[in-house]
């Protein structure tokens, strides 16, 4: 049992952030926050994939089952294990939501460290994989988000109410 809810958390609760960020995008979002938050998520992304793949090139990590001959809960790939894939883009989705509205984005750094830590626990991942992504998610996220601020401030707005938002 214990190793199914693992199997579960590492695997698929990477689902749960995307859901949800999906609803709150087509249902509570305004439109400029639509925009906003597609920006630095889909931006976010981009720069958290070829940070990754920088990372990983500086940095190699055997998997814990390839290394330390730990026997894995499930198939994985044999690649490099820096960072840890499910946890950066879990991570991505949690600090993109950050600007608006942070209980929510809470809600989804806790997941992404349970997947992370499920990840590591099911003997596919080690530690430092979790927090490289948990720390390359929410800088590159972060890092779109003031660029994104500098360019809103540089546009030229036509009225008042579009300054604003």
């Amino acid at each position: 049992m214990f190793h199914d809810v693992v199997i579960v958390i590492a695997k698929y609760l990477v689902a749960v952030p995307v859901v949800v960020s999906g609803l709150w995008w087509l249902l509570r979002a305004s439109r400029s926050a639509r925009v906003r938050y597609l920006v630095l998520l889909a931006g976010g992304g981009v720069v958290a994939y070829a940070l990754s793949k920088i990372g990983g090139h500086f940095y190699d990590d055997p998997r814990p089952f390839i290394a330390d001959q730990v026997v894995p809960y499930f198939r994985s790939a044999t690649d490099n294990g820096f960072p840890s894939d499910h946890t950066l883009f879990a991570t991505v989705v949690a600090a993109a939501m950050w600007p608006f509205d942070r209980r929510l984005s809470a809600l989804f750094y806790v997941i992404a460290v349970a997947v992370g830590l499920a990840r590591v626990v099911a003997g596919v991942h080690h530690g430092v994989d979790v927090i490289g992504g948990l720390a390359i998610g929410t800088a590159s996220v972060a890092l779109v988000w003031q660029v994104q601020r500098v360019v809103v401030r540089a546009w030229p707005a036509t009225s008042e109410t579009q300054r604003s938002q």
